[in-house]
């Protein structure tokens, strides 16, 4: 499935790079792992990766000409993250109906990580083993492609895992100007 036509309009031309991130370099080393899973359990869609590249462009550069090891960096940092991935676009879908509103609030009390497919709320792509692709994530942060010339390492986006400060409190979202003092879910909305 392309993710351009589900890309807000204003933006629909200008992620011609973002998704190579997740799929021509990440995922042919997590997906050989998917024989050696328990019964019953499954890796994260590859779409997933897809919308994390799509999200860390969307909140880390913006811009159509951009240096592709920081944005590999960012969907790797990301992927580590995932104890605290909540995502989700606003494009096809929102909280105005009251049904779909309702919906929309349990997806995002579910565990982390939650990702909603911009075509579909229904669909979590924030299911799956997480742990064993962020084992690999951690390992391709260390390679070659991910280090500056002086063995640093490349920079990655200032991409928050969720923004905004929106809390799901009560069934309601509250904006908070700076964190709130107690354990919260905070969810990303785009």
């Amino acid at each position: 499935m392309e993710l351009k036509p589900l890309l807000r309009p204003e933006i629909h031309d200008e992620v011609p790079r973002s998704s190579w991130l997740p799929s021509s370099e990440l995922v042919p080393h997590i997906y050989p792992y998917k024989s050696q899973l328990q019964r019953g359990k499954s890796l994260p869609p590859k779409y997933a990766l897809e919308l994390l590249a799509v999200y860390a462009w969307e909140r880390g550069s913006q811009k159509t000409d951009f240096d592709m090891a920081e944005g590999f960096r960012t969907v790797l940092w990301l992927i580590q993250q995932y104890r605290q991935l909540c995502i989700f676009w606003t494009i096809n879908y929102d909280f105005q109906d009251e049904t779909l509103g309702r919906y929309l609030r349990n997806q995002l009390q579910k565990p982390r990580p939650v990702i909603l497919d911009p075509a579909d709320p229904t669909g979590n792509l924030g299911e799956g083993c997480w742990d064993l692709v962020a084992q690999e994530a951690a390992i391709c942060s260390q390679q070659i492609c991910c280090t500056t010339f002086d063995g640093r390492p490349v920079a990655y986006w200032d991409v928050p895992t969720s923004s905004d400060r929106l809390q799901l409190h009560s069934g309601s979202f509250i904006r908070h100007e700076e964190p709130p003092q107690e354990e919260t879910w905070y969810c990303t909305i785009l």
